[in-house]
């Protein structure tokens, strides 16, 4: 993994794993996940989570075409 992706994906999954496990916590102690998955989902999107996926994606797609 290059640096830059490195550097980046530092970043978002900083701000994505506070909220995250926040909500998780809330979630086992109070429940609600149902009623609230729709937000929190949409919250992870907004923090990044879909860049995050790609990047990673994008590497294990190149292991995969390295092994053959």
């Amino acid at each position: 993994m290059n640096a830059e992706d490195s550097s980046r994906l530092s970043l978002l999954h900083t701000d994505i794993l506070g909220p995250a496990m926040q909500r998780w916590a809330t979630w086992i102690t109070e429940g609600g996940v149902e009623s609230e998955w729709d937000d929190y989902t949409a919250e992870l999107d907004g923090l990044g989570l879909t860049e995050a996926v790609e990047i990673h994606q994008r590497y294990y797609d190149e292991y995969l075409a390295a092994q053959g």
